[in-house]
């Protein structure tokens, strides 16, 4: 008792904790900070002519896709689960979206639209998961398969090959990606810090024998799981019209990936359990658009994916320092 009195907060928020949960907190923001520095530096001329506000629209239009689609899978990665058809599944809702606001105006029903057929593949996806029992990188490629090639047939139909919508929209302001991501944000912390779901999610996550054997129903975390990423990828295309206008077979094409090294730039074990957390989606997606950015800067952007690539490996270095298995990767 009398050592517990002399433990500073530092002191306690370190104890019990191996070198590498020390680097996995410490890095990742650290990071963040020196590439935002950089890049403000490299910007400075660009800034006196156009203001901060110009650079923070930049940042915004690029990261709020991938930080909301991450935000929206924390809990099927902090199960140990994965999904690579977020691209797809992503490009399906925006198609279906533009043409709902094309024939009626409405920007309401665009949202309401593209967040219903992103869930209901999440549902699909879940079935295929959940009740098959598919493993998840099978059921992940067979989805992106099926809504890939649904995608380029319903395209054929349009002229070009491609849709675009009928109206600017709200193209030139960026507060309305804000706030969507503030509060999608805030949904998805409050749910997974102080409710039931978020505490399953981690338990199946660290080992899900003992959570089933707890009682926890795996199946029925993995379906709320999907739809809690199915409404976080239909309101990321939602918010990618706007600013884009086109929709193409080519649309988000990446974002299961990108949303994988998203999290893991902010130090989210992909593995899942107790150490998931829902900033580590928002610091990654941040952190990989300001590597993009630079490397635009520098005229390197060819290169972009591959120093993405070393970084990824890096951490993935930093997270098995003294562990006997890759806490960083998938089940």
């Amino acid at each position: 008792m009398e050592n517990a009195k002399k433990e500073t907060p530092l002191s306690f928020s370190l104890k019990g904790h191996s070198k590498s949960d020390i680097l996995m907190k410490l890095v990742p923001f650290l990071a963040f900070i020196a590439l935002f520095i950089a890049y403000v530096l490299m910007m400075r001329g660009a800034i006196a002519k156009r203001g901060f506000g110009d650079l923070l629209s930049t940042i915004f239009n690029q990261v709020t896709t991938v930080a909301i689609a991450s935000i929206g899978a924390i809990f099927m990665y902090a199960m140990g689960g994965f999904d690579l058809s977020f691209g797809a599944a992503c490009a399906m809702s925006a198609m279906c979206g533009v043409i709902v606001y094309n024939s009626t105006g409405n920007i309401f029903l665009l949202f309401i639209v593209a967040i219903a057929v992103a869930v209901l593949i999440g549902l699909i996806n879940s079935a295929l998961a959940g009740l098959l029992k598919l493993p998840v990188f099978i059921a992940s490629i067979a989805s992106t398969t099926v809504i890939s090639a649904l995608l380029v047939n319903l395209l054929r139909l349009q002229q070009g090959g491609r849709i675009t919508v009928n109206s600017s929209l709200f193209a030139d302001a960026f507060w309305y990606k804000i706030l969507a991501l503030g509060l999608f944000f805030l949904a998805i912390e409050f749910i997974f810090c102080f409710t039931p779901l978020g505490r399953q999610a981690k338990a199946i996550g660290t080992n899900p024998v003992n959570a089933e054997l707890s009682g926890i129903s795996i199946l029925k975390t993995t379906i709320l799981a999907y739809v809690i990423s199915g409404i976080g990828v239909g309101l990321a295309a939602a918010l990618w019209i706007p600013a884009n206008r086109t929709v193409s077979t080519a649309t988000a094409s990446s974002l299961g990936l990108d949303v994988m090294i998203a999290l893991v730039f902010g130090a989210m074990p992909l593995s899942g359990g107790p150490h998931s957390r829902v900033s580590s989606a928002l610091l990654g997606a941040f952190t990989s658009v300001l590597i993009s950015q630079i490397m635009v800067v520098l005229n390197l952007s060819y290169y972009s994916g591959l120093v993405k690539g070393i970084i990824y490996i890096f951490f993935v270095f930093i997270a098995n320092i003294g562990t006997k298995r890759a806490n960083l990767l998938p089940k």
